[in-house]
């Protein structure tokens, strides 16, 4: 994005890598975690898209900061669609 621009409004769906063990696993934990699938929807303004990932922000401030800046993974996605700010 240059200078000046205004960023668009997108909802991406994406899937989500996991996490969220604190303790090692068995065989049969591992199985288990394996079968499960996160599916992410986010909004935000498209701030970078490169042929790697794509960076939103979900908030942004009227000096010029963003907020909640997600870097996703292109791989990772299923879809992306633009969306009206309602400011036009």
């Amino acid at each position: 994005m240059n200078a000046g621009d205004t960023p668009k409004l997108v909802r991406i769906v994406w899937h989500d890598a996991e996490d969220g063990h604190e303790t090692w696993l068995n065989d049969k934990e591992v199985g288990e975690f394996g079968d499960t699938e996160t599916v992410v929807t986010s909004v935000g303004w498209e701030l970078k898209r490169t042929k790697a990932y794509v960076t939103i922000a979900a908030d942004y401030v009227n000096d010029g900061d963003y907020g909640r800046v997600c870097k996703i993974p292109l791989a990772m996605v299923l879809s992306t669609q633009e969306l009206s700010d309602g400011s036009t």
